[in-house]
């Protein structure tokens, strides 16, 4: 029904924004994502949907972009997750970090997730491992390998420094989509540090 929506921000959520569009309010529930690119954002601001109806339910559910979308949809069709889970699942990891979890049978990752239980992961494992629509190319997936570590020990230290995990999520995953092989730990948490800073000064980083 709807591809994408750009309109102003009136409101806004850790789950969900109002987007207001030609004087029409529309409540959409959003990753974190879409959330964190949403804050302190005063212009036009574009975000992809899929429109969720049924029985007497019917709802927005907002994404960056296609791919993202795409993947939100995809999961919806696995036996046991709603969008409320599915949402979990997207803003738990990135799409390569899910892929690399399952690629090594890591169900225990999954599990972790509210809502997914034992079974549920196991079944997301096998079923993400035989996705061809989301697979990534083997050189991508070394190359993340290597970030997922610098990924968990930045993270932690961060956390202790009591940032909050949306924002640190958000910083340690757009410094590593452009972060050279060489990158160091302290080079990771030092550029995230600064990112941080300019997020709780203006509240948003752009």
């Amino acid at each position: 029904m709807y591809d994408y929506l750009i309109g102003t921000v009136t409101f806004l959520e850790d789950d969900h924004l109002i987007l207001e569009v030609q004087g029409v309010g529309y409540r959409v529930h959003a990753t974190h994502n879409v959330i964190v690119k949403a804050t302190g954002e005063t212009g036009l601001f574009k975000v992809f949907v899929s429109h969720y109806v049924r029985e007497e339910t019917e709802k927005l559910f907002g994404f960056a972009g296609r791919e993202e979308r795409a993947f939100f949809e995809w999961l919806g069709t696995l036996s046991g997750i709603g969008p409320k889970t599915a949402l979990g699942i997207m803003n738990a990891a990135s799409l390569e970090e899910l892929l690399h979890h399952a690629g090594r049978d890591n169900a225990a990752f999954f599990q972790k997730i509210p809502g997914i239980g034992k079974k549920t992961a196991e079944k997301m494992v096998v079923d993400l491992k035989n996705q061809k629509r989301f697979s990534i190319r083997e050189m991508q997936m070394e190359r993340l390998t290597g970030h997922i570590s610098l990924f968990d020990d930045a993270f932690s230290a961060l956390e202790k420094l009591g940032f909050k995990e949306i924002e640190i999520k958000t910083s340690l995953k757009k410094l590593l989509e452009a972060a050279p092989p060489s990158l160091s730990l302290q080079e990771l948490i030092r550029s995230s540090l600064q990112m941080l800073t300019r997020v709780n000064i203006t509240g948003y980083e752009r």
